[in-house]
């Protein structure tokens, strides 16, 4: 092909104008007509499976005249197989979505031709890789401003509490953090503050959190994954008291792995989960999604006590759907039950 550029005249397709020279950077196209080979039932070839992501793969193959197909899908070795008719014709690949990262699956293929639904392909093998994330941070090591604090609160469940101290480094990967773990159920409500500190002039800066509900490796795909969106300002604590944590429906991840959340500070500008800026901070955690349990009157499970001062402590549990529920506290293992040997009658959660 050429390219072709004038003030007052455009070309024209049925008698082309000769080149007269070549620019370096124009890519070369090479186009490669082949010919439909005539329908049959036999599966098609050079079916081959690539584009892999940790929840999507495609498969193609070479299509015949008049063809259409079926592509069948499973959990390698012995898993159900979900199948796809193709009707459009001509039809050469398929986008297999939903899967899981880190598993194995199988793919088949067959033909129908005049009707009639030949045989499957033998399997073709894929591995889904793992999900990744894109990197960010500041490009500056000079501190003007830093997050010292991150919490988020979830309905029914303990709060996490994340105190950091003055950078660097300017970018925290908590996510193998125990004591950072956030714990959200599915379906339920949250909240989230972040408290920014400058050493010296305060200068203004936007905070923002992504959670990758869907854990698909990208933050804010969808509508409810930016969960805290603060312009730059120079308030010291931002937050969003009630975002929504979707439930499996509205796309949020069915496993047992973590989900991944960012929190970004960044000086005189809105910040994009990706990329490098100048001055601010990066934090990384892990996100556990769980479900309400089932109710039942057996004593709620994961009981556990933190966030303890002086005077206080927070216990926590794993809440059950319509549940309700008596707390009683004691000094050692022999005093007085407090507030009373009942229990004090507090809602779910």
């Amino acid at each position: 092909g050429i390219l072709h550029y004038s003030d007052s005249v455009n070309a024209d397709p049925s008698a082309p104008p000769t080149a007269s020279s070549r620019y370096s950077d124009i890519p070369r196209v090479q186009l490669v007509a082949e010919i439909l080979q005539p329908c049959t039932t036999a599966p098609p070839s050079n079916i081959a499976v690539g584009q892999l992501t940790p929840t999507s793969a495609v498969v193609s193959w070479s299509p015949t005249l008049g063809a259409t197909y079926v592509v069948r899908y499973r959990l390698a070795p012995s898993g159900a197989w979900t199948t796809v008719t193709l009707t459009a014709p001509l039809s050469s690949n398929y986008i297999i979505p939903g899967l899981n990262e880190l598993t194995a699956y199988e793919v088949q293929v067959a033909t129908i031709c005049g009707g009639t639904t030949g045989a499957f392909s033998p399997s073709i093998p894929f591995t889904t890789p793992a999900v990744t994330y894109c990197t960010s941070g500041p490009t500056s090591t000079t501190v003007y401003e830093y997050l010292s604090n991150v919490t988020v609160t979830p309905t029914g469940y303990a709060p996490m509490v994340s105190n950091s101290a003055t950078p660097p480094p300017f970018y925290s990967d908590y996510t193998n953090d125990p004591a950072r773990l956030v714990t959200l159920i599915r379906g339920q409500n949250a909240g989230i503050s972040a408290t920014k500190v400058w050493p010296n002039f305060q200068y203004a800066a936007g905070t923002r959190a992504w959670i990758d509900f869907n854990r698909n490796g990208i933050f804010g795909d969808t509508p409810y994954e930016l969960v805290l969106d603060s312009p730059s300002n120079t308030t010291t604590v931002v937050s969003n008291p009630n975002f929504i944590v979707p439930t499996v429906a509205q796309g949020a991840y069915a496993g047992n792995l973590n989900v991944r959340m960012r929190v970004i500070l960044q000086e005189g500008g809105t910040p994009s989960p990706c990329g490098g800026f100048t001055w601010g901070e990066v934090e990384d955690y892990s996100v556990r999604l769980i479900d309400l349990l089932p109710c039942t009157t057996a004593p709620p499970s994961n009981i556990t006590v933190t966030n303890m001062t002086a005077t206080t402590a927070y216990v926590s549990w794993l809440p059950a759907a319509g549940a309700t529920y008596f707390v009683r506290w004691r000094q050692g293992t022999t005093g007085a039950w407090l507030p009373s040997a009942a229990g004090q009658a507090i809602t779910a959660g």
